[in-house]
């Protein structure tokens, strides 16, 4: 009986690949050092841990002779996932982000703690991590690693700034009153997830964090022409959905409206 042919079994199914988007700067820099613990301590570790067997690389790391620019678009567009670093604001970066949005495929955001997330990529978390300590960034796999996982599934939704600008073109040129309903308040719904975003990762402001869904929900409401709760809800919804907003962005809208409803009920004087 001949041995299976290793070679053609691999071409037949080969390996998932990521491609690591990021400052890197000149040798010996602190942004290349950086970027080296990043990929090191955090990336590499990540995608190992998903299980998934994939092939990463990053732009200095190509070493196939030919146009680097030409190499680093290519990588950007068919890499089955890209990992954004947003930190320093790199313009390199920011570049090959947005060829990446456009393309409509998964992406990872990451940014360094002390790191402002630009205004355009505010709706969309990413992890935060310590890139000088790699006890810190070893913190962070676990995270990433089910970001990894989350991202391969059949059923998982790409969800960008592209790809909420396009949803909210395609509702605001329906002829449905309701869909022009939805598209109004989109920007709302942006706004949650920002306030969601940054209070998750404040753990001593958690317990607000209803007070403040019941706020926004109320605002939305408003702008909703005082729509009942059970037909907001029922705008709220398809909205997230149209907007392609993500599984986990709709069960987290899904979350604190529970909550929400469950601190009125609360604040309503006992009989």
């Amino acid at each position: 009986m001949s041995k299976p042919d290793n070679k053609a079994a691999a071409e037949a199914h080969p390996p998932k690949t990521c491609f690591v988007i990021g400052p890197i700067g000149s040798d010996d820099s602190d942004t290349r050092r950086n970027a080296d613990n990043v990929y090191l301590g955090l990336i590499e570790p990540a995608l190992i841990a998903s299980g998934l067997g994939f092939d990463v690389t990053r732009a200095d790391k190509i070493t196939k002779p030919g146009s680097i620019t030409e190499q680093i678009i290519n990588s950007v567009l068919d890499a089955d996932l890209v990992i954004a670093d947003l930190s320093e604001r790199n313009a390199n970066a920011f570049y090959e982000l947005g060829i990446r949005h456009a393309a409509n495929k998964p992406t990872i955001h990451l940014i360094a703690e002390g790191h402002e997330i630009p205004f355009d990529n505010q709706d969309h978390r990413a992890i935060r991590f310590h890139p000088l300590s790699f006890t810190k960034l070893q913190e962070k796999v676990p995270e990433l690693s089910q970001q990894i996982k989350n991202c391969m599934v059949s059923s998982y939704k790409v969800s960008n700034p592209v790809t909420l600008a396009l949803g909210t073109k395609k509702l605001n040129l329906s002829a449905d009153p309701r869909d022009k309903v939805i598209a109004e308040i989109s920007d709302q719904l942006a706004a949650l997830t920002r306030k969601v975003d940054y209070i998750e990762s404040t753990p001593e402001s958690t317990r607000a964090l209803p007070k403040i869904y019941g706020s926004l929900v109320k605002r939305l409401r408003t702008e909703a022409n005082e729509v009942a709760d059970a037909e907001f809800d029922g705008i709220l919804n398809p909205a997230a959905h149209a907007l392609n907003f993500s599984e986990e962005e709709l069960r987290r809208f899904q979350k604190y409206r529970q909550l929400s409803l469950l601190a009125k009920k609360s604040e309503k004087p006992q009989k």
